[in-house]
């Protein structure tokens, strides 16, 4: 199944909801999490998107004891880079929760790319894609200031997955809410699971991203 979103409204971030399935999904053994961008208290500012949803739904997952969070940032300038310590906040909330992750950045600056995936036992189930940061823009609703942004979710034809993210519930006949399709069966293609796979290779098999502890 795939879902695509254009934000266009103040009071929807299809990003966030989506977000929030990944997060929330029970199964998942691993959840990866890239940005550009992490928004807490950017540049002495009160917004801490750790707490604006993120924190709590992975506590309320009764199985987040078992689940590896890979946190990826990488657009920083230099180690001053406000943006940068913004993302060492954001890492420093998960430990002093006794959350178990690893993070991830790249030293040449140059990671841009904005990625969820969820993964069941070595395996990929969905993957997020598009061009939201995790920032108050993108993922904040109701929230006047929005930014524009557009998404991809690409999830594995289970029905336990798919009663879980329940995508056919944001699709209405306003031509703006999210686009809910499967792939042609009469195209010759990959399938979505092999892509889904493929995004999540391109990940960890990559060399432009070295393990970060500097936030300690």
């Amino acid at each position: 199944m795939i879902a695509i979103a254009l934000r266009t409204d103040e009071n929807i971030s299809y990003f966030r909801r989506n977000l929030i399935s990944i997060l929330s999904y029970q199964s998942f053994t691993q959840v990866i999490i890239c940005s550009g961008y992490f928004q807490e208290n950017y540049d002495g500012g009160t917004y801490q998107i750790l707490n604006n949803g993120i924190l709590s739904t992975i506590l309320a997952n009764p199985n987040y004891a078992n689940i590896e969070y890979i946190i990826v940032g990488g657009k920083f300038s230099s180690p001053t880079d406000k943006w940068k310590i913004s993302f060492n906040k954001f890492l420093s909330g998960l430990k002093s929760n006794r959350i178990k992750f690893k993070a991830f950045v790249d030293p040449n600056g140059k990671w841009h790319a904005k990625i969820a995936v969820g993964i069941e036992n070595k395996i990929p189930k969905t993957v997020l894609i598009g061009s939201s940061n995790m920032s108050r823009p993108a993922f904040d609703e109701p929230y006047r200031f929005f930014n524009i942004e557009a998404d991809i979710l690409l999830l594995a034809n289970e029905s336990k997955l798919k009663n879980h993210f329940n995508l056919e519930e944001t699709a209405n006949q306003n031509p703006l809410s999210q686009i809910v399709a499967d792939l042609s069966p009469g195209v010759d293609q990959a399938n979505l699971e092999s892509r889904i796979r493929a995004i999540s290779d391109e990940f960890f098999n990559g060399d432009l991203l070295e393990e970060y502890n500097d936030f300690e």
